[in-house]
C-alpha cells in the first residue's frame, strides 16, 4: 500500500499511514485540534500538522523539530506532541498524500534523527 502520511511521536515512534487523509485522521493523529506548518511547496509539497495546544500540553518532539529545521533551513522553532506529515493542499483545499519521494525523505530523516536523538 502507498504511504499517505507519516506520524512521529515525541518518544521517537515513527508510523506510516495508508488511509485517505481527512480532518478526523489529522486530529486523531495529533490528539486534538490541528495547526498547519507548511514546510515545502512546489511540485512535491510537504506539510506538518501539529496539535494546536501541544506547546502547553505535550513534550517536545525532537525528531519533528529537526526535520522541520533541515527542510526549512534556519527555521528554529520547537514542536511538541505527535506530528503528522502530509503532502500539501489540493486546489480544492483537501490534504494530499505524501509523494513517494517526500515519504522516503521524511522516513530517512526521521530514522537518522531517531538514532541521533532518542
Amino acid at each position: 500500500m502507498t504511504t499517505t502520511a507519516i506520524t512521529i511521536t515525541p518518544g521517537g515512534k515513527i508510523s506510516t499511514i495508508t488511509k485517505p487523509i481527512d480532518l478526523r485522521l489529522l486530529q486523531e493523529a495529533v490528539d486534538g485540534p490541528v495547526d498547519l506548518v507548511a514546510l515545502a511547496g512546489g511540485p512535491s509539497p510537504l506539510d506538518m500538522w501539529i496539535n494546536d495546544e501541544g506547546m502547553l500540553t505535550e513534550h517536545i518532539n525532537p525528531i519533528a523539530t529537526e526535520i522541520a529545521d533541515s527542510i526549512r533551513a534556519g527555521h528554529q522553532q520547537n514542536y511538541y506532541g505527535t506530528v503528522i506529515f502530509t503532502g500539501g493542499p489540493t486546489d480544492e483545499g483537501s490534504t494530499r498524500a505524501l509523494s513517494p519521494s517526500r515519504a522516503s525523505e521524511v522516513l530517512a530523516l526521521a530514522k537518522t534523527m531517531q538514532q541521533l536523538l532518542i
